[in-house]
């Protein structure tokens, strides 16, 4: 059996419990764990892996996945746009982690089954995009730091 990120329970008791504090979230720092999560659709929630995740969280597999898509939306898209909060990075990150991210979310929203979450993808990926070209190029990170700072 594949690791559980723990982020994925926190994931779960958003999607089941909806809180008026959710919006918060979305202000706040992000958590430990966020790579792990993005990469749960590779791991723990892949279609060779999510039966068994499904059942050792007694939820059910759709369950599992919307409330992955639900809560990415709140860590990463739902704040103020932030190139690195899209990404799921701090600031500090490096390119080998930005590529990274980029990648995790490009396979997340190309995957076939959160076409059942109906237009999830086309309404993040072009901020995903857009982060991943102002920060995937060296120069023009700094200058979007530059920008951000001033």
């Amino acid at each position: 059996m594949q690791q559980i990120p723990e982020l994925l329970f926190v994931a779960l008791d958003h999607y089941r419990y909806p809180s008026p504090y959710d919006e918060q979230r979305a202000l706040a720092p992000l958590p430990p764990g966020v790579t792990s999560l993005l990469a749960s659709p590779q791991n723990c929630l892949s279609d060779e892996h999510i039966a068994d995740t499904a059942a050792a969280l007694a939820v059910t597999e759709k369950d599992c996945r919307a409330a992955l898509l639900r809560y990415i939306q709140l860590l990463l898209f739902d704040s103020p746009v932030d190139h690195y909060r899209v990404l799921g990075v701090e600031r500090s990150a490096s390119q080998e982690l930005i590529r990274q991210h980029y990648d995790y979310l490009d396979q997340l929203l190309r995957a076939e089954w959160q076409a059942d979450h109906g237009d999830w993808a086309a309404l993040h990926e072009g901020a995903v995009e857009q982060a991943y070209t102002v920060l995937g190029n060296p120069a023009s990170r700094v200058k979007y730091d530059v920008a951000q700072a001033g």
